[in-house]
């Protein structure tokens, strides 16, 4: 679900919960006044597959879950899976950079956004990344009951 391939048949394997959870209480915390001002907080999933690892980052109302989220998506492709931790490591520092400069504002959000996968990179490895107004958890919840039916 959050590969950039689109023609990728075999579904990710998520990362766990603990990480996703130990993610969003870390950017909770760097990002506290602005999340308490603008009553948001943070979901974080991951998928890795044999080639790939993919994040998701949303900044949700954190009382309607329904009010249309900032997510930055971020990819990186992996030759095996023995340096995820490395490898997950530039992703977040990708979603920092990014939520660093989406709270210093003035910036208008519609420039912020870039539905198409765009190409950035670190010391260390390319990655790729995209801005949306698409809410993660509510396309997991939708995909796992569509799922059941079969």
């Amino acid at each position: 679900m959050l590969s950039r391939f689109l023609d990728r048949s075999e579904r990710g394997t998520d990362l766990p919960t603990e990480w996703s959870d130990e993610v969003a209480a870390s950017l909770l915390e760097i990002y506290r006044p602005q999340c308490l001002e603008q009553k948001r907080k943070f979901e974080v999933f991951g998928e890795v597959y044999a080639n790939e690892i993919s994040i998701a980052v949303s900044l949700v109302d954190a009382e309607n879950e329904n009010t249309i989220p900032v997510t930055y998506r971020a990819s990186i492709d992996i030759e095996n899976q023995e340096y995820v931790k490395e490898t997950l490591a530039i992703l977040l520092d990708s979603t920092s950079i990014f939520f660093d400069t989406y709270f210093a504002g003035p910036e208008s959000e519609a420039d912020l956004y870039e539905p198409d996968w765009k190409e950035g990179g670190s010391k260390k490895k390319t990655f790729f990344y995209m801005i949306t107004r698409e809410n993660i958890g509510l396309t997991k919840k939708a995909d796992a009951l569509l799922n059941q039916d079969h």
